[in-house]
């Protein structure tokens, strides 16, 4: 028996919910500038309206015919991290405002969204948990280098040297490599842009990682410097199977070391683009600087990288 056309008290209760969504939709404005808006999500089935009570049913006029609610897009967020913000509110909306730790912003965004960090060095954790990292939720983007509080006139200056982020695994005793995080980054998909990644040490991880970061999917990064980090393999960046296309451009990678493949970067199951990279001073036993299966290297620079085998 197909679905009965609802009373006319029903379709104006259905049509004041499509009113307040639209009426959302329009009030995104948050105090402190902050663009805390989503785009990409798409709200409501046009053609289950219930499904925005989570009761899929039809929505019916008194002449029988369906009244989809509009899909809508809502615009994507932004968030700001700034281990030396001093607001009174620190809600991550603006610089004034910055979280204090990138770990609070991460668990906020969703795909879509960007995260600014200002200079300073920001850990995994402030204990001792070796397994602790940064874990980028899929199709977030991390922007790095900004002045922020070291610049309180133009906070969004930005310069990855002057005000660099860096993101470190010396967790634990300061400067004992031996206790520092397994991988300071773990990224399935997304983009990572002016950060300083060092200081992580794999080597005796339970799974599969690389010192700086381990890639679980299709990731873009730019714009990064690698430096100190080890592992087994991919010493500054590991890419975990299945398949993926891994795209580097204008980063640096200095001093990473591993014991089998790939002192810098380890892909053996995917494509991989560098463009605008320095490799100095990487070593592993196969491929100082790079292993990989498939790669296209574009006005690339490799100097005193070292394969011990």
């Amino acid at each position: 028996m197909g679905p009965t056309s609802p009373t006319g008290a029903t379709v104006t209760v259905w049509k004041a919910v499509d009113a307040i969504l639209r009426a959302r939709r329009m009030l995104v404005s948050f105090p402190g500038g902050g663009n805390h808006v989503r785009k990409s999500i798409q709200c409501g089935n046009p053609w289950r309206a219930g499904a925005i009570l989570g009761k899929p049913r039809l929505l019916r006029s008194a002449s029988g015919l369906l009244e989809p609610l509009e899909p809508r897009q809502l615009l994507s967020a932004t968030y700001y991290v700034d281990a030396g913000s001093g607001g009174a509110t620190l809600d991550g909306a603006s610089w004034n405002s910055a979280f204090h730790d990138l770990q609070t912003a991460l668990s906020k965004a969703v795909s879509g969204d960007e995260v600014f960090v200002a200079r300073g060095t920001y850990k995994p954790t402030s204990g001792a948990n070796r397994s602790a990292s940064f874990k980028v939720p899929a199709g977030v983007i991390i922007h790095g280098g900004y002045a922020g509080s070291a610049f309180p006139a133009a906070p969004g200056s930005r310069n990855f040297i002057d005000y660099a982020t860096i993101l470190s695994g010396d967790i634990g005793a300061a400067g004992i490599a031996t206790d520092n995080s397994y991988s300071v980054v773990n990224i399935t998909t997304g983009t990572l842009d002016g950060l300083t990644i060092t200081a992580g040490n794999g080597t005796n991880s339970p799974s599969t990682c690389g010192g700086g970061a381990t890639f679980f999917g299709a990731v873009t990064v730019a714009n990064c410097t690698f430096t100190s980090n080890t592992s087994t393999n991919g010493g500054a960046i590991d890419v975990i199977p299945p398949f993926s296309a891994e795209t580097i451009s204008s980063c640096r990678f200095v001093s990473n070391s591993a014991s089998a493949f790939g002192g810098a970067v380890n892909c053996q199951s995917g494509d991989l683009e560098l463009a605008d990279c320095v490799f100095v001073e990487n070593k592993a036993l196969v491929g100082g600087a790079v292993a990989a299966t498939t790669l296209d290297g574009t006005r690339c620079t490799f100097t005193r990288n070292r394969a011990l085998g």
